[in-house]
């Protein structure tokens, strides 16, 4: 399990590669968040926010298409409503909470190839 800091270094390498690898689509993100807590928001300080929503806006800008939250606890759902009501973002309008019973529902809405499609 990484720490949300953690997490956002490694996204960005993968941003990194993609750059490298000329594979620029629309993002959609798909974080599993079943194991956050309160300790692990306290280590992500609203500079470090700012800092990587700067990255993620100004060095990469990348267009953020969907963005999924798998297994939320229930705290995200009221975090993000109090951050919406500050920050009015288009990135709101494309959130979306899914939990075990439907994470399938994803990868149809999505439009994603399934394993079993890969082996017709």
């Amino acid at each position: 399990m990484y720490s949300p800091v953690e997490y956002i270094m490694l996204y960005f390498a993968m941003f990194e590669v993609r750059l490298f690898e000329d594979f620029m689509y629309n993002d959609v993100l798909i974080i599993d968040i079943e194991n956050l807590g309160f300790e692990d928001l306290t280590k992500t300080t609203p500079t470090v926010l700012s800092k990587q929503v700067m990255l993620y806006k100004k060095v990469y800008s990348f267009r953020l298409k969907n963005l999924y939250f798998v297994n939320a606890p229930s705290f995200v759902s009221s975090l993000l409503t109090v951050i919406e009501a500050v920050v009015k973002s288009k990135i709101f309008e494309r959130r979306n909470y899914a939990n075990i019973n439907n994470d399938l529902t994803i990868w149809t809405n999505l439009g994603l190839m399934r394993d079993s499609d890969l082996r017709s």
